[in-house]
């Protein structure tokens, strides 16, 4: 089925623009920025995105305007992140691609817009049954494994595992046929503004290249799977969804995923997905980065843990971060030269949920933690307090249902 008609897309960049002592550029100057590179390429669609709920300051967010070729990605990518480097040396402003500022743990994203769709219903149905596939690049692209001074580590995408400041959330269904605008979804229909599916789940890009190469792919793989899908939407697929982009959050290309209740490494994956992308229909003859990275299981975030080794101050780091990614090409440099990772064992997820039960700790308050389903969430609860005694259960008219765990 040849959902989309003709086959456009575009991308949108979110990056940090700073001051020298690494603290946010003036939202009038971040402002401006976005004018001006508007003004000098007619076509750009560049300006300024908002930080994060409760957060003040602003985001550059580099827009390619609507592209219909690889080259085209190429050229206008290469075009804007030229000029943009070239102004803030000038202006003595940090201009820092990753996917969060470390010291503060914001959330920052490249989200990937496919068209051109028209049709809400259509594009519905599709993208309930591609968010099977969001957690995969989402673990591609994580680069946020530094979140402010208390959250390293642990996770290779804070971003993912705190839905991105709820601008990247797990997807809400509702039947094709009464399906209602929501905005900040993973997968994200936007027919009735953009004419597109948009995939918001990935962490911000570090480097020009890695840009580049995973739009190709997300387009290429969306293109290549809807002209040949037969899977339909179902409970099962939209659990492993929810439990595979924890995963993903965590481990990225070192996580094991379930899929169609088999584990699967989420590389050999993303090796099954390169062969169903249709390259040729942007004109793409080859994605050698992301060959490299699924190779060695390294991602930006692994890039980004192996620097926090030698500086673990999240300023010290910041400041080594935003050196390295200045000169360019860094990443590769550093991939050339990586370990093969090896695949890790999953946290389970019942254990995860456990970990942050306390003492009468709300209903809402786990419900946060994945977005499981309130049935599904319920049923796991239920086995932790029947088939295992860890946990114990109050309901109350006034706070509603809370959990106790029974070691403490």
């Amino acid at each position: 089925m040849d959902t989309f008609s003709p086959i456009t897309f575009g991308y949108e960049w979110e990056t940090l623009v700073l001051k020298p002592d690494l603290s946010l550029a003036e939202n009038r100057d971040v402002e401006w920025l976005g004018r001006y590179i508007r003004n000098r390429f007619p076509w750009s669609r560049t300006g300024i995105d908002y930080l994060g709920w409760g957060m003040e300051g602003r985001l550059l967010e580099i827009r390619s305007g609507i592209l219909k070729s690889y080259t085209q990605l190429i050229e206008k990518t290469h075009l804007q992140i030229e000029e943009i480097r070239r102004v803030c040396k000038e202006k003595e402003w940090i201009f820092l691609p990753a996917g969060s500022h470390p010291a503060i743990g914001n959330a920052v994203g490249l989200h990937v817009h496919i068209g051109s769709i028209y049709d809400f219903a259509l594009a519905t149905g599709s993208a309930d049954v591609l968010i099977k596939y969001a957690p995969c690049f989402a673990a591609l692209a994580s680069n946020s494994p530094i979140w402010g001074r208390n959250l390293k580590r642990e996770f290779k995408s804070y971003r993912v595992l705190r839905y991105a400041d709820h601008s990247s959330t797990v997807r809400r269904i509702a039947r094709p046929g009464v399906a209602q605008f929501s905005w900040g979804d993973d997968v994200c229909v936007k027919t009735d503004i953009h004419s597109t599916i948009e995939l918001r789940i990935g962490d911000s890009a570090s480097t020009e290249e890695f840009t580049k190469q995973y739009v190709a792919f997300v387009i290429a793989f969306i293109v290549g799977f809807l002209k040949k899908n037969t899977q339909r939407f179902s409970k099962n697929l939209y659990i492993e969804y929810i439990e595979n982009r924890f995963q993903a959050a965590r481990y990225g290309l070192q996580a094991r995923f379930t899929w169609d209740g088999k584990d699967r490494d989420v590389v050999d994956i993303l090796w099954d997905m390169m062969d169903i992308a249709d390259f040729k229909a942007i004109d793409c003859s080859g994605l050698g980065l992301i060959e490299e990275m699924l190779q060695k299981r390294q991602t930006q975030a692994d890039f980004c843990l192996f620097i926090h080794k030698f500086h673990s101050d999240v300023f010290e780091f910041t400041r080594e971060l935003a050196n390295l990614t200045e000169r360019g090409g860094v990443f590769c440099e550093y991939l050339n030269i990586a370990p093969q990772l090896p695949s890790l064992e999953p946290l389970r997820i019942d254990d995860f949920i456990l970990s942050y039960i306390t003492k009468e700790t709300p209903i809402s308050y786990i419900y946060e933690l994945l977005n499981l389903p309130y049935n599904v969430l319920t049923e796991r609860l239920k086995r932790l307090i029947k088939e295992e005694g860890k946990i114990i259960r109050e309901r109350t008219p006034e706070y509603g249902e809370r959990y106790t765990r029974t070691d403490i």
